[in-house]
């Protein structure tokens, strides 16, 4: 026979209550299980815990000795009972979200601060590339990945889609500043700002100028979006960037029009497939595909007042 659990529980509540009886209600068990208990106990050890005392019993000094062994034992219990709550906690608590810049510095925010502030809950972003994004998620050390559906990769499943295409932004002032689209033509003689040539966008951009037969004229590139936007507000170039970043890129004074034929830039939300999701994964992507409709509807309600301003008579 070797030293149980319950052995030692029932010999603890012996100890704290003084008699069996009391033992026996603080386990809610019967009498005569601690009394079996605490026999087998000294069974194993080979000596005498307790010693009638009245209707009470009374620990030996052995008994005193190894009390003071199990409170340890169980303080240390309580310990880690208390650190796997907090864990628990803290998990559901925590989402962890990997976001791709054109998305995790312009739409993301307005998602993350809608949520926080109705659920109170904690948010970590990590913004990163699509590709490192994807990755931490499926190390399971992130709970959702928004980056680009190409490189997904096995092993991740797409919940969402987020949707978004190329625009084209130009600098405060610019003459083109009022057209609702502009084609790829129209670019040719611009000098042109856009995504580096490593990235999926560039390579789209570069075959539908090829399908066209033209010759873009590229000044500057970046693998970020938002330097793009910023190089094009200092007034010499113009820039093609997905709709968020566009997006952005109005808000700060710029303008941004449609491209014709349109260059699709929609994001895709992945999680480890066949793992539990997040509960909070529905509510954030739910907000974002809300921020990007608010955002849209914002853009065109702005540019719609902006013309009937400059339409009015003076």
């Amino acid at each position: 026979m070797t030293i149980t659990f319950r052995m030692v529980e029932a010999f603890r509540a012996v100890m704290l209550t003084g008699g069996v009886t009391k033992a026996a209600e603080m386990l809610h068990v019967s009498q005569p299980s601690v009394t079996r208990l605490v026999h087998d106990l000294e069974s194993v050890l080979g000596w005498k815990l307790f010693v009638p005392d009245g209707r009470r019993v009374k620990p030996t000094e052995d008994a005193l000795a190894l009390y003071q062994e199990v409170e340890y034992s169980f303080a240390s219990l309580a310990r880690l009972e208390a650190v796997g709550k907090r864990l628990n906690a803290t998990k559901l608590r925590t989402l962890r979200v990997a976001c791709l810049p054109a998305l995790g510095l312009t739409l993301l925010p307005l998602a993350v601060r809608t949520l926080t502030l109705a659920t109170k809950a904690h948010i970590e972003v990590q913004v990163v590339s699509s590709k490192a994004g994807l990755q931490l998620v499926k190390e399971n050390r992130f709970d959702v990945a928004l980056g680009l559906v190409s490189n997904a990769g096995r092993g991740l499943a797409q919940i969402a889609e987020v949707a978004g295409e190329c625009r084209v932004i130009l600098p405060p002032g610019h003459p083109d500043r009022r057209r609702r689209s502009m084609t790829l033509a129209d670019l040719i003689d611009a000098p042109l700002v856009t995504y580096s040539e490593n990235t999926e966008t560039r390579t789209r951009l570069d075959a539908a100028f090829s399908r066209e037969d033209l010759q873009p004229n590229y000044v500057a590139e970046a693998s970020s979006s938002i330097f793009i936007s910023s190089l094009v507000m200092q007034g010499d170039y113009v820039g093609v960037v997905d709709s968020f970043t566009a997006l952005n890129h109005v808000r700060s004074g710029g303008h941004a029009v449609a491209l014709k034929p349109s260059i699709d830039f929609s994001v895709g939300a992945f999680a480890v497939e066949g793992r539990a999701r997040h509960p909070l994964v529905d509510a954030l992507l739910d907000e974002l595909q809300r921020a990007n409709r608010d955002s849209y509807r914002m853009n065109l309600s702005s540019r719609a007042t902006k013309l009937r301003a400059k339409q009015q008579p003076t």
